[in-house]
């Protein structure tokens, strides 16, 4: 059986055995990396996630754009009502995919934010 050792000692026990133990000097940046390369990975996972589910149930959108066209080309208010419940969940579906790629696209500003700040360390240990 396989577990994490460290699950088994107090962040303080840990951190006192780094500072004892460690043979280089531990640099801001280099946790900063860690910390980026994890949020990047998170986000990375994410986006392919969003990407495979838009993937596998995207709706027919060429049905939507007949509808659209009969839509277009009717004079009867009743047959243009009908139309456009037909193409509500074509359009709900786009605009819910569009929000979700909205928050990854947040998310992924933040990520970047911590790049820029590694960066900016990176060059503060280089001095």
């Amino acid at each position: 059986m396989s577990f994490d050792i460290l699950q088994d000692f107090s962040k303080t026990e840990i951190l006192q055995w780094v500072r004892e133990n460690a043979f280089a000097r531990v640099r801001k940046s280099d946790l900063l990396f860690i910390r980026w390369k994890l949020a990047a990975k998170t986000i990375e996972h994410d986006h392919r996630q969003e990407m495979d589910h838009w993937a596998a149930n995207k709706p027919d959108f060429s049905r939507r754009d007949g509808l659209a066209r009969q839509f277009n080309e009717s004079i009867n208010p009743q047959e243009k009502l009908r139309l456009l419940r037909q193409m509500r969940p074509y359009d709900l579906a786009l605009q819910q995919h569009i929000e979700r790629c909205k928050k990854l696209d947040k998310r992924q500003k933040h990520v970047d934010g911590l790049y820029r700040k590694y960066e900016e360390e990176q060059g503060n240990d280089n001095h």
